[in-house]
């Protein structure tokens, strides 16, 4: 949610504080007119400034009839920033794993775009209804960087975001099937993110709680 200059001051401080910064989410393209496809230009100019790998962007859009629009913008994007030397990942909210006549918005675009990266949200596609374990298992070879999120059950992050999320395996994600299957996929070496999105406590709490359980589960 930064703009430019601040972001890259913002990465700065990290690393001058000995935190590795690899890549970004894309946010608010949208709203610039053109969208995403009209800021490729700077968006390399910005990873080769900060040596960035890779960025992130999240459509946020259900509707299957936006969906063929979103595969080509992925598309050109791919093709322009690839030869940068930058990835471009799809990460998926809830509403793209929700199906519409038997179909998904998620499901379509790693069908038209067959070498799209994604940055898989185990805790969005459980929310979904998705078992997050099969799907996975369905698309593998191209989860790159896997995103953790864990919610509670009967959350409601829609209408109660302030008591949606808990630390990562306080709530339902299957946390070491999670782990077990992670092995199998093609992750970068820094590519398991912890996503806290809100904490009914302290963010900071909840995410030092959510790498306990995650070594604790890594280990069984």
């Amino acid at each position: 949610m930064w703009p430019v200059t601040l972001a890259a001051e913002r990465i700065e401080f990290l690393r001058r504080n000995g935190i590795a910064v690899y890549g970004a989410q894309i946010s608010l393209v949208d709203q610039v007119p053109g969208g995403l496809t009209v800021q490729l230009e700077q968006l390399a100019a910005f990873a080769a400034q900060q040596e960035l790998r890779y960025y992130v962007y999240s459509p946020k859009n259900g509707r299957l009839s936006d969906a063929a629009g979103e595969a080509e913008i992925f598309r050109k994007a791919i093709d322009a920033l690839r030869p940068q030397g930058v990835e471009l990942y799809f990460h998926a909210h809830y509403n793209e794993f929700q199906k519409e006549n038997g179909d998904t918005v998620f499901d379509y675009l790693l069908r038209e775009v067959p070498d799209l990266p994604i940055e898989l949200d185990v805790g969005w596609a459980q929310y979904a209804g998705r078992d997050p374990i099969r799907c996975m298992e369905q698309y593998r070879d191209h989860i790159g960087l896997l995103h953790l999120k864990d919610l509670p059950a009967g959350a409601d992050p829609q209408n109660d975001p302030a008591h949606a999320f808990c630390a990562i395996g306080a709530g339902t994600l299957p946390l070491e099937a999670v782990l077990r299957e992670a092995h199998r996929c093609p992750l970068k070496p820094y590519g398991m993110i912890i996503d806290q999105d809100n904490s009914a406590g302290d963010y900071l709490d909840d995410c030092r709680v959510g790498v306990r359980n995650i070594r604790a589960a890594a280990q069984t």
